[in-house]
């Protein structure tokens, strides 16, 4: 005995078109909601990272600073 879809083939193929047009449209939109997160520029990072210099550890502040010792700003300052 044969069962048979009750939407039939053709209805089944046009779900799965719609299905797969939502899932790609939300990835787009998900992208660029994700890209909104990249525009804090350089006084947003800057900030970020003077908060997160308060909450270091001695030998974190260190660590950091012996990381950041050759890093320079794209003005040519040096990061840290």
């Amino acid at each position: 005995m044969v069962f048979r879809s009750a939407t039939g083939p053709r209805r089944t193929r046009r779900r799965t078109r719609g299905r797969a047009f939502l899932l790609g449209a939300s990835l787009l939109l998900s992208s660029l909601w994700c890209a909104a997160a990249f525009a804090w520029g350089l006084k947003g990072h800057a900030m970020v990272g003077d908060i997160a210099t308060q909450f270091l550890t001695p030998a974190a502040t260190l660590a950091v600073a012996d990381l950041l010792r050759d890093d320079l700003l794209a003005d040519g300052k040096p990061s840290g």
